[in-house]
């Protein structure tokens, strides 16, 4: 490890979160630590985040590999307790509190380190929905197996307690003799815990919005602290030296997946209803952007996961029919590069609209027009316009972002500053 200053560990989950908070919390620490990044196995593979990687110069890359239960615990057993050891970090950075990766690095850590700091950092939206998560990959597996979707919900609950008692208790036990108390069942966000701000030191988070979302899941906001994002201190330098994007006059459309499978259940509609109902407002909300963007590209891109949702691939037919002119792209292209290139981003609620709204030179516009539960998310959200009608969108001006940023925060590596000795 190369001679610098204190070494940090920096482990921040999947390999999309790494590009709207990871890359941008490397760069910066970069500038002032050793960086040991802890990543999983399919990011060995990705030539872009080695690049990123080797401008941020960083100390160390340790790969998680990617194989069954088995495999994974014994390499947080053993790799990480090694890494903790040989590296002595001054603080973790983790992007979730939840999952047993961070629980290891954490024990490890508070075992070899006395006095390191367990610092949790939001990566991307602090949401509430779980439900329409849950039902919608029901859907996917109904389909799959060709059975109902109850019987398919059941199957992934069940698989998922099963999962929980593994991983938190009996795998640990055996690979550390240690067990973890989960906070929460991650496949279907049931609560097991109410107060979680004794899983970290500090939590990092970059408005009110996020903290009261936050606080919510928590129990409390004990140990809660407000920085400038990353990619507002160090996004610039790290975007001009990684990306050869240009921003042009282009409207992105990200809809966010899974809701309308719970809308669909709760409302007893038919696959022709909900269809219907999906692709019309879309239809009326892309003239209405047609009007207040003119000249602009139109594009629209589903996440990832709708790619396999035939729901989707026909409520998009519906729109491409009614929308001439309308660019489709791949869901499997990277969204974050599509956020960059556009100066007008839009969706329902999706998180794309969380991260967009750091940008100064981005409009974000959040369309609760579906009346899916869980879309309000974006109303408490200062810098995100928040519609929940299609008259008030249609009479609405766009002259400017509403990006507002609260004054007086410190930037990541001030505020380590102050904690860390």
């Amino acid at each position: 490890m190369k001679p610098k200053t204190d070494n940090v560990v920096l482990a921040p989950g999947p390999l999309h979160l790494f590009w709207t908070a990871g890359a941008y919390y490397m760069w910066e620490l970069s500038r002032k630590y050793n960086v040991v990044l802890v990543v999983d196995e399919i990011y060995r593979a990705s030539q872009p985040f080695k690049k990123a990687a080797g401008l941020a110069d960083v100390a160390d890359i340790v790969y998680v590999p990617a194989g069954n239960a088995f495999i994974r615990h014994r390499f947080y057993a053993r790799e990480f307790k090694r890494v903790i050891k040989e590296s002595r970090p001054k603080a973790i950075f983790h992007h979730d509190a939840v999952y047993v990766q961070m629980m290891y690095l954490y024990y490890w850590g508070r075992k070899f380190v006395p006095g390191m700091l367990r610092i949790s950092c939001l990566a991307g939206l602090a949401t509430s929905y779980w439900d329409p998560v849950a039902d919608f990959d029901a859907e996917l597996l109904a389909a799959k197996l060709h059975i109902p979707r109850a019987v398919a919900r059941f199957l992934n609950e069940t698989k998922g307690w099963l999962s929980m008692v593994l991983n938190y208790f009996i795998l640990p036990a055996v690979f550390a003799g240690k067990v973890f108390v989960p906070v929460m069942n991650i496949t279907n966000g049931k609560i097991l815990k109410k107060y979680w701000n004794d899983q970290f030191d500090f939590f990092l988070l970059y408005s009110e919005a996020d903290q009261k979302s936050m606080g919510k899941w928590c129990g409390s906001t004990d140990g809660f602290v407000q920085v400038r994002h990353p990619l507002e201190t160090a996004g610039r330098e790290f975007n001009g030296r990684f990306y050869d994007i240009e921003e042009k006059a282009i409207v992105i459309i990200m809809p966010t997946y899974g809701l309308i499978n719970t809308y669909q259940k709760e409302n007893n509609l038919s696959d022709k209803e909900i269809i219907d109902h999906v692709s019309d407002k879309w239809v009326e909300a892309i003239t209405i952007l047609r009007s207040k963007f003119p000249g602009y590209e139109l594009v629209l891109k589903l996440h990832p996961s709708q790619e396999r949702d035939m729901l989707w691939q026909k409520i998009v037919a519906e729109i491409k029919n009614a929308c001439a002119g309308l660019t489709l792209v791949n869901p499997r292209e990277n969204g974050q590069e599509w956020v960059l290139r556009s100066k007008v981003v839009v969706s329902d609620f999706s998180s794309v609209l969380w991260w967009a709204a750091f940008f100064d030179s981005k409009v974000a516009i959040s369309l609760d027009i579906f009346g899916t539960r869980f879309s309000d998310e974006m109303k408490y959200r200062e810098s995100v316009y928040y519609f929940n009608n299609l008259k008030d969108f249609a009479g609405a001006e766009f002259t400017r972002n509403r990006n507002k940023k609260p004054e007086g925060l410190p930037s990541l590596n001030n505020f380590l500053s102050g904690v860390m000795v």
